[in-house]
């Protein structure tokens, strides 16, 4: 199977809310695709809704350190409601103003929290 198609049908599992199928095929992609953007994205994305909170902020960080990536926004955003489930209390507040001041997609939401 391609990548391509072993992708699109992984982010169909996701899209049908089969965290646990979908972030087991994640895990193969970056068996492979260590630095896979869309795999480090949307498994940190599985693990957040499975409320695996620190590994999704691992796979986030992993997101963050690589070349490039569609994701900046998303993965600040993410990174920043997961420093908030796991009471990380300077962590979070230092994402917040870093989302705020960039006044970008998620900066409203990031001043409501």
């Amino acid at each position: 199977m391609s990548y391509m198609n072993f992708l699109e049908k992984t982010l169909k599992y996701f899209n049908q809310n089969k965290q646990k199928e979908a972030l087991q095929r994640f895990e193969l992609i970056l068996e492979t695709y260590p630095d896979d953007v869309n795999a480090l994205f949307y498994s940190a994305l599985c693990l957040y809704n499975l409320n695996q909170f620190q590994l999704c902020e691992q796979r986030l960080m992993n997101l963050q350190n690589a070349r490039f990536t569609n994701f900046d926004e998303e993965m600040n955003w993410y990174l920043l409601l997961t420093y908030r489930a796991q009471n990380k209390t300077d962590a979070f507040q230092k994402m917040k103003e870093q989302i705020i001041a960039r006044k970008g997609f998620y900066s409203k939401q990031a001043e409501k929290l």
